[in-house]
């Protein structure tokens, strides 16, 4: 605390912080605490350092006016705004270099090819051979690979004993109708190679693949297997998966499955649980144990 022609001014030695007072203290400006009560008619903020400090507009007899003292608290008041205002916009930038990042392949690929092939393979080779686009760290790619090498083995294992062993051999064996599909490749890099979209949670497998098999099932009844009934599966599975938020892609391709391939038409309303849900309830499971490890192993 210090006193010069007539002004009293408040400073403090903390290095991080600067204290300004918005009330006057008292007419003695005694040393005193640096966060006054807020009972007394001393309030501090605390501001950020490159705030200058300001001059307490008091004498020893209180405020000079009390237009003065309103002026000062607007003044900081629009200053805390501007610093707030600022955050905000810091905020905003780092969240676009951040969607930046993610886009700049793409965006490159497509400025590049004007300076010729040249520099077409040089994107290609940073992001192909060089990894510089990669998503994940090594260890991660590593228990990815593994898990969907391991899902996949027991998958087709299972496969095997479904088609020729089990209560649903006679069915394959009549038509020859496969048990692995194709919408199983589409989950399973979804869920070994994306484990945190929102696409592969838990809901939208399940719900995705049931409204999926049933939208097509009933599509290819009512109308065949023609192109109608294949444009009609895809339109009510989207609007079903929109409509339960279930958004989920292989749900898609296991209601065109139906309207494609002749075969499974064998299973009936079987096809519904067996194989699409059976099958991307196997991938799953070995899709959770495999990002379980990953936590464990701290894989990012």
């Amino acid at each position: 605390n210090g006193q010069h022609g007539g002004r009293h001014y408040v400073t403090t030695k903390a290095s991080q912080t600067t204290m300004v007072f918005v009330s006057a203290p008292p007419a003695s400006c005694r040393p005193g605490p640096r966060v006054a009560s807020t009972k007394g008619t001393r309030h501090a903020l605390r501001l950020r350092p490159r705030l200058r400090l300001r001059r307490c507009s008091c004498t020893s007899s209180g405020y000079e006016s009390r237009q003065d003292s309103e002026k000062v608290i607007n003044e900081l008041k629009e200053e805390l705004s501007a610093l707030a205002a600022e955050n905000r916009e810091l905020r905003e930038e780092r969240r676009q270099s951040a969607l930046d990042a993610k886009q700049y392949w793409d965006d490159a690929m497509f400025e590049e090819w004007k300076k010729g092939p040249r520099a077409l393979l040089a994107i290609a080779y940073n992001r192909v051979v060089a990894g510089k686009g990669k998503l994940g760290s090594a260890k991660s790619i590593l228990l990815s690979s593994a898990g969907i090498f391991f899902g996949f083995l027991a998958l087709s294992t299972a496969g095997q004993y479904l088609v020729s062993s089990s209560v649903f051999a006679k069915m394959h064996q009549a038509t020859g109708a496969p048990f692995i599909m194709g919408s199983f490749g589409t989950l399973s890099i979804l869920v070994f190679g994306q484990a945190a979209s929102q696409n592969i949670r838990f809901w939208n497998v399940v719900v995705g693949h049931l409204i999926g098999a049933s939208c097509g099932l009933m599509s290819v009844k009512m109308l065949g297997y023609s192109s109608l009934a294949k444009a009609v599966a895809m339109t009510t599975t989207l609007a079903g998966m929109l409509w339960a938020g279930a958004v989920h892609p292989p749900g898609g391709a296991i209601a065109l499955l139906i309207c494609e391939d002749r075969r499974l038409q064998v299973f009936g309303t079987t096809y519904i649980l067996y194989p699409a849900l059976f099958g991307a309830a196997l991938l799953y499971v070995a899709g959770f144990l495999t990002n379980r490890l990953k936590h464990h192993f701290q894989a990012k």
